[in-house]
Parts: C-alpha cells; structure tokens; sequence
C-alpha cells in the first residue's frame, strides 16, 4: 500500500489558513469534500473528534495524524496540509503542529485503516522528509516529494 493510492493532489493544502485545531480540522474535512472524497462532511468530522477525544493524534516531531473511520465513508481517503506558523494542537510532546496528514476511512475497513496509518508514519519518520514536506511551496511539490520518497522507500 502507498500514500499515493489514497491521497489526491486535490486534498492538499499549501498552505492551511487555519489558525485553531479546530480551523485546520474543518479546513481538512472542507478539502475531502470537495473533492469527492467524502459525502457527510459533519460525520467524518465528528469521527475525527471522537478519535481526538480518546487520545491527542499530535504525535510530535511537529506532526498531527488526525484518523477516523465512518459508515458514510466509502473508500480510504487522505488530506495534507501544511501549517506555516504552527498551531497548538495539544501534540504529546506540547510543541506546535506544522504538517497535517488525515486519514478517514470507511467503518468497517480496520485493517486497511491500521495498514495506511502504519505506512504514513513509516514515511514520515525522518526529519529530513518531514521538512521537506513543510517547505513545500503548492501542492505539486508536495505530492512530488511524497512520490519520491515512496519509490525511495520501497528499495
């Protein structure tokens, strides 16, 4: 499974015009949406709440991987989005979050939702690619780099 298979340049936001975690999470949903992704906006953002209730989804390093799964969700989806300033997003290591990666997926679609999860965080373990995904100046680049790292990544 690649980033690739479920992320559409149309779902990327650079940069996010967001200044709250709430902004930014509405803003990510917006983009889903608007691109097809998704029919039932306030669903897939109360399923992307209820996750963040459980547990903050900043896992540091300046990154956020907000996820949920819902049954009006009919296939595997990503939004990425870029924050220039940052935004306190309640991260567990209390620093601010710069690049936003969502993922929602249908209800019944676990192991395919845990797969695309592990995958993104694999991607983005490195500080180098990280950084490289913020300084991205529009979408192309931001999708460029995630396919280079992809074709990097698989050798």
């Amino acid at each position: 499974m690649k980033v690739t298979d479920f992320l559409r340049k149309e779902a990327i936001a650079v940069p996010l015009k967001g200044k709250t975690k709430e902004d930014i999470l509405e803003e990510m949903i917006d983009k889903l949406h608007s691109c097809g992704c998704l029919e039932d906006k306030d669903a897939a953002l109360k399923a992307i709440y209820d996750r963040e209730e459980i547990m903050s989804t900043g896992i540091g390093h300046g990154l956020a991987i907000p996820h949920g799964k819902e049954q009006s969700i009919k296939k595997l989806a990503a939004a990425c989005g870029v924050i220039p300033g940052g935004v306190d997003y309640n991260a567990l290591d209390g620093q601010p979050v710069f690049l936003i990666i969502m993922l929602v997926g249908p209800e019944n679609s676990a192991a395919q939702h845990v797969k695309a999860l592990a995958r993104i965080s694999r991607l983005l373990q490195h500080e180098s690619f990280r950084q490289r995904l913020i300084s991205s100046n529009n979408a192309d680049e931001f999708m460029l780099a995630i396919r280079e790292e992809e074709v990097r990544y698989s050798k």
